[in-house]
């Protein structure tokens, strides 16, 4: 007679695992990769307004300067205008304050665009100094 060794034996109830430790399982697992995905979509959103910002900033940069050679041109300022750079519309605003002397004049440049995320326009401004 031929037996063998190491028989397994099979106790009723403790094979496997239950129906709610794996509810559980794929519950935290999800929960994970919920979290994951979120933190992509926010950190995406972020770079997102970045690039526009850096935008902005090239933008009035740029308007600066090109302000402060027409005024040193003909004494004039640019017209309020708007500036589409990659499919986002920015809107330009010139504002110059007279100095009391009359030699230099405050110029200010303000730049809004409408960003997603927010209910109000993101404005950002720059401060120069304009002389002839």
């Amino acid at each position: 007679m031929i037996t063998r060794l190491n028989k397994p034996k099979i106790i009723a109830g403790l094979s496997g695992f239950t129906l709610v430790e794996v509810v559980v399982t794929v519950a935290v697992v999800l929960t994970g990769v919920v979290l994951i995905l979120r933190s992509l979509t926010s950190s995406l959103a972020a770079m997102q307004f970045g690039q526009h910002l850096s935008d902005a900033a090239l933008l009035v940069e740029s308007k600066i300067w090109e302000a402060r050679q027409q005024y040193v041109l003909d004494g004039s300022l640019p017209l309020d205008s708007s500036k589409k750079v990659q499919a986002r519309e920015y809107a330009l605003h010139y504002d110059i304050v007279s100095s009391a002397d009359g030699v230099q004049n405050e110029l200010l440049l303000t730049l809004s665009w409408k960003e997603k995320s927010r209910a109000n326009d993101y404005v950002t401004s720059l401060r120069a100094y304009l002389s002839k």
